[in-house]
């Protein structure tokens, strides 16, 4: 049970359960397509900056690389793992994604066509391809992606916008 219980003076002023935070706490999935939307969204953003918005900056691509890159058509130098674009896809719009939505767990899974993924991901040593990775989540963008999950327990609606950063007046 989810109860808020205010007392002043040993005065009880509030005492209620809260029922519906409780019943909607069980079953998050209604959030759950919001939260995939903010993720994609957050990622994309990784993609559009080459690893600038996760504080983790994506290395260039060594000089050998962007030859291989321009012998086959690519543009040398940029966009860093865009090279087809399945990655990026599965990230941004989740094709050869699988999302699975349960009442209080979401997975975000990718296929096996874009299984060099782990690799940019992992911070295991390596001892030539330098770790890009495009899941580097910032404290701002954890609480994007929790928005939808409070708004939606709290019974509010789920696509409302975000308020900005309050700054204390200053500007």
């Amino acid at each position: 049970m989810f109860r808020v219980r205010l007392v002043v003076e040993n005065e009880i002023v509030i005492d209620r359960v809260l029922a519906g935070i409780e019943a909607r706490a069980r079953n998050v999935a209604p959030a759950w397509p919001a939260v995939v939307r903010a993720f994609q969204t957050i990622v994309r953003r990784a993609f559009d900056t080459e690893g600038g918005s996760t504080g983790a900056p994506w290395a260039p691509l060594a000089p050998r690389t962007q030859a291989d890159r321009r012998r086959h058509g690519f543009p040398p130098a940029h966009p860093i793992l865009e090279r087809t674009g399945a990655l990026a896809r599965a990230l941004t719009i989740g094709e050869g994604a699988y999302v699975s939505m349960q009442p209080t767990r979401m997975e975000y899974r990718l296929g096996a066509a874009v299984g060099y993924f782990t690799y940019h991901q992992s911070t295991r040593p390596r001892t030539r391809l330098p770790r890009r990775a495009p899941v580097l989540l910032t404290a701002d963008d954890r609480t994007a992606m929790m928005h939808p999950i409070r708004l939606y327990i709290t019974g509010r609606d789920v696509h409302a916008p975000r308020r900005a950063a309050w700054t204390g007046g200053a500007s």
